[in-house]
Formats: structure tokens, C-alpha cells, sequence
């Protein structure tokens, strides 16, 4: 009931703040003009995902709060620091390797705070040792860019954070972990806000700092629930890949 109340007021609150960052963009001329590789044809406000940003990161703190010992402050750092590379890139375009930079510097970050995937123990007991950091690492660095590559798609990125945040929203309520189960409905009601405007016609677009946000998160996930799953911790790597697999195959 708690988590109902709580994706009807972040998805209203959501809506009413891409709405207003509609209006922004239009009237400070801070648009996406479209060129040969666009699949939009007029020019369109872009960079709303600060509001998907804002809302998540700011419900996040009383989220991992309130269920005590749960904070990391390797995500909160590392996901501000990609959002503001990508909000600075999205209308001041940087080079891509100062961006990788920050991406790598976010990704060690999340790794020192709360370590990386070290095995699968239903396959007999595999165990990724050194080898899990570089993976870990990879899989950050690559969710961040492979997700970056869906915003400028009528609701593409937006729909899939929608089915990726429902998918961890099941997963959460049968293994127990609260504190990832709410925050996947601040995350898929935020998401859902800003993909009301983004369908076909898009009317607005995410941005860098959405997708790029959108995809540390979703590749933090499961290294920020692994200690609070009451069975099963070695599932959530997999379930991670499984629920993004959508946005990996349409590329």
C-alpha cells in the first residue's frame, strides 16, 4: 500500500516537472536540432531526465536511510558525478574521453563502497576472484554508454526503465529487499512521468543526463542489494543483464 502512495505522488510529481522543464527548454531555446542521424524531425527540448535525476536521487536518501546501514555513498557520489557530466554535455558537447574519465572514476567509487560481483555459487561455485573487479568495472563503464545510446527515441530509454524498474519492483518483494523494492518505484514513477511526454510524438527528450543516470543505476543495482537479499544473492547479476537485455538486443 505504502509503495502505491508513494509511485502515485513521485509519478504526478514527475509529470508536473517535465511539463515544466518542457516549457524551459522551449522558451530558453535549449533544444535538440535534428540532423541526418536524428529520428526526431523538429527541433525538441532535451535534458529532462534532471528531473528523473533529481526525483531519484533525492528520494534515495530517506529510502536507504530508513532502512538502516543501507546508504551508499559511492552510488550518491558516483551517480551526481555522471549526472553532472552529462547535464554540462548535453548543451555544452565534451570530448568523450573526459567523459569516459568520470564514468571510470564513478564506477571505482561504487566499487570501494560496496565491492563487486565475486561469483555464482548455483554453478558449482564459481568464483570470479580478481577477475570480478575488471568485470564489475566493465559492466558499469558499458551500461553507462549502452544506455546512453536510446534517449532521441520516442520512448524508448523511458520505457525501459519503466520494465527494467518493474522487473527489480517482483524481484524485490520475493527475496525481500525492501529498501531496493522502494526504491524501483521511485525510479519507475519518475521514469513513467517523464515517458508520458516522450511517447510518439516525443514532445521532450531525456537527454545524457537521464540515460546516463538511468544506466549507473541500473548497473548498481544489483551490487546494492547482493547484502539484503534473504536468499539467492547470486541471482540479482543475472536478473541486472536480463532486465536491460531489452535495450542491449534493439541496438
Amino acid at each position: 500500500m505504502y509503495g502505491l502512495f508513494i509511485f502515485i505522488a513521485i509519478f504526478c510529481l514527475s509529470f508536473v516537472a517535465v511539463g515544466v522543464y518542457r516549457r524551459w527548454g522551449i522558451a530558453n531555446n535549449m533544444l535538440s536540432v535534428p540532423n541526418e542521424r536524428s529520428s526526431h524531425t523538429e527541433p525538441t527540448p532535451h535534458g529532462a531526465g534532471i528531473v528523473i535525476v533529481v526525483i531519484c536521487l533525492v528520494t534515495y536518501v530517506p529510502i536507504s536511510l530508513y532502512f538502516f546501514d543501507t546508504f551508499s555513498w559511492g552510488y550518491m557520489i558516483g551517480a551526481s558525478l555522471i549526472a553532472t557530466i552529462s547535464f554540462v554535455d548535453d548543451f555544452y558537447p565534451l570530448r568523450f574521453h573526459w567523459r569516459l574519465l568520470v564514468q571510470a572514476i564513478a564506477a571505482v567509487l561504487l566499487i570501494v563502497d560496496v565491492g563487486t560481483w565475486h561469483g555464482i555459487t548455483m554453478l558449482g561455485g564459481l568464483k570470479f576472484g580478481v577477475f570480478g573487479y575488471i568485470l564489475t568495472f566493465f559492466w558499469i563503464v558499458w551500461m553507462v554508454n549502452s544506455y546512453n545510446f536510446m534517449d532521441g527515441i520516442d520512448g524508448l530509454a523511458g520505457l525501459q526503465a519503466v520494465i527494467a524498474a518493474g522487473s527489480w519492483l517482483i524481484l524485490c518483494r520475493i527475496l525481500d529487499m525492501h529498501v531496493i523494492y522502494f526504491f524501483g518505484v521511485s525510479i519507475a514513477a519518475a521514469s513513467l512521468g517523464f515517458l508520458v511526454h516522450n511517447m510518439s510524438k516525443s514532445k521532450v527528450f531525456m537527454g545524457d543526463v537521464g540515460s546516463a543516470f538511468l544506466g549507473f543505476t541500473f548497473a548498481a543495482l544489483p551490487l546494492l542489494g547482493r547484502n539484503f537479499a534473504s536468499e539467492s544473492p547470486d541471482l540479482l547479476p543475472i536478473a541486472a543483464v536480463l532486465f536491460v537485455w531489452f535495450s542491449c538486443s534493439i541496438r
